[in-house]
């Protein structure tokens, strides 16, 4: 499979976790960690938001800073926004 496509998976799957089941943050972190970590720009940014508002992990705003300039820095626009705005 696609590297691409297996990110793209791992985020869907992280945001499937998220909705569907709202008391399983550590599921929807993790899965937002990996694909964060592949490049995945969307993934860092949702992780961003929930280190932002302390959803599955305990709150870090500077965490959440990082992970959205780093989503920002390879051109996600929400995630700029969403740096913009906490800064």
């Amino acid at each position: 499979m696609d590297t691409f496509l297996c990110k793209l998976e791992v985020f869907w799957v992280g945001v499937q976790a998220q909705t569907w089941d709202d008391s399983d943050y550590n599921k929807s972190n993790r899965l937002f960690q990996e694909a964060c970590d592949g490049g995945d720009t969307w993934g860092c940014n949702n992780l961003g938001l929930n280190y932002q508002f302390g959803y599955g992990v305990i709150r870090d705003i500077a965490k959440a800073l990082a992970l959205y300039r780093k989503a920002c820095l390879d051109g996600l626009g929400e995630a700029c926004e969403n740096l913009r705005r906490l800064q």
